[in-house]
C-alpha cells in the first residue's frame, strides 16, 4: 500500500526527511563543538555580562557582549537581539555566542537570549518570553549603554521564526528597526504532520496564532531572510513563500540564499564578518 500524502506532496516519510536537519547534517553536534572555542575568544576580548536575568525562570536570560570602547567610542550603541534554534525545544544561547562577533567589531552591542524551552512551556509562552526580552532590552538601554531607537534583532532556525514573530508583533513595531532570519520556520503546519510533532504537540490554533507567513499586520522595517543552498526544499520554501507574502503586504523582506551552507552552517557564515551576509546584517544596522 502506498503512504498517503500528509502536507502538500509529501507522505510523513518524506516529510520527515525535509525537516530532520540533524540526520542531514550528522555532523551537527561537531559543528557545536567547533563553535566553543571562537566563542570563548570573543568573550575574552570583549566586555560583556552573562546571564543577566530578563525574566523569573532560570533561562530567562541574556548574554550581553559589548564592543571595544577604545574602537567604537563611548557608547550609546545599536544593539542586535539574537535568539538561537532548536526547533523551540533544545540548544542554549551559549551555543551561539560566536554570532555576536560581527556586531561587535562594528561597533554595537550584541545581546544573545535565551528563553524556556518546550514542553515546559507552550509556543505562546515562549514567544511571550522572547518578546519580554526585547522589551527588557528597550527599557533597559540606558544601563546597558545601548541606544533604544536603534535596536535589531536576529536567530536561526527556531530563532529565526521567533525572529518573523516579534518583527510582527504590534507593541515592539515602533522599537525594533530590522531583523535578520536564518533558515526561518514561518509556516508551522507541516510540522503538525512530520515526526516533530511528536515533541511539540502543536494544535491548529497553536499553527495559525504563530505562523508569521499568514499574518495581516506585518511592519514594513527591513528583513533579512536568509537560507542556505544546501538546505531542504521546504525550509527553502518556507523562506521564498514568507517573502512573497511579506512584501505583498507591504513589507521590506530581502531574500538570500548562501551558496554551499546547510541549517547548521549558515550560522557559521553569519559569524564571519566578511561573509556577504553577515556584512549585510552590520549595514542594515547603519553601521
Amino acid at each position: 500500500m502506498n503512504e498517503p500524502l500528509v502536507f502538500r506532496n509529501y507522505t510523513r516519510t518524506e516529510l520527515d526527511r525535509q525537516y530532520n536537519n540533524r540526520a542531514a547534517v550528522p555532523e551537527f553536534l561537531d559543528l557545536y563543538a567547533a563553535w566553543r572555542e571562537p566563542g570563548a575568544a570573543l568573550l575574552d576580548a570583549h566586555p560583556h555580562r552573562l546571564d543577566v536575568a530578563y525574566g523569573p525562570g532560570e533561562r530567562t536570560k541574556l548574554d550581553i557582549i559589548m564592543p571595544d570602547p577604545a574602537l567604537s567610542g563611548p557608547g550609546p550603541y545599536p544593539v542586535n537581539v539574537y535568539f538561537h534554534g532548536g526547533y523551540w525545544s533544545s540548544r542554549s544561547k551559549s551555543d551561539l555566542t560566536l554570532t555576536a562577533r560581527p556586531f561587535v567589531e562594528a561597533g554595537a552591542v550584541a545581546v544573545i537570549a535565551g528563553y524556556t524551552l518546550m514542553p515546559e512551556v507552550n509556543l505562546n509562552e515562549l514567544i511571550g518570553q522572547c518578546r519580554a526580552a526585547v522589551a527588557w532590552v528597550h527599557a533597559n538601554a540606558a544601563e546597558i549603554n545601548v541606544d533604544p531607537e536603534r535596536l535589531f534583532v536576529s536567530g536561526n532556525s527556531a530563532g529565526g521564526h521567533i525572529t518573523a514573530m516579534l518583527m510582527a508583533t504590534k507593541d515592539l513595531a515602533d522599537k525594533i528597526k530590522g531583523g535578520c532570519a536564518l533558515s526561518g520556520l514561518f509556516d508551522l503546519e507541516p510540522l503538525r504532520h512530520c515526526y516533530m510533532h511528536d515533541d511539540l504537540k502543536l494544535s491548529p490554533d497553536d499553527v495559525i496564532q504563530n505562523s508569521p507567513v499568514g499574518f495581516d499586520t506585518i511592519t514594513s522595517a527591513p528583513f533579512i531572510i536568509a537560507v542556505g543552498g544546501d538546505e531542504s526544499d521546504e525550509f527553502k520554501r518556507q523562506s521564498s513563500e514568507f517573502v512573497e507574502a511579506w512584501n505583498g503586504r507591504g513589507g521590506a523582506c530581502t531574500p538570500m540564499t548562501i551558496p554551499g551552507c546547510n541549517h547548521f552552517t549558515i550560522v557559521a557564515e553569519f559569524a564571519d564578518p566578511t561573509t556577504e551576509l553577515a556584512i549585510a546584517a552590520v549595514r542594515q544596522m547603519a553601521l
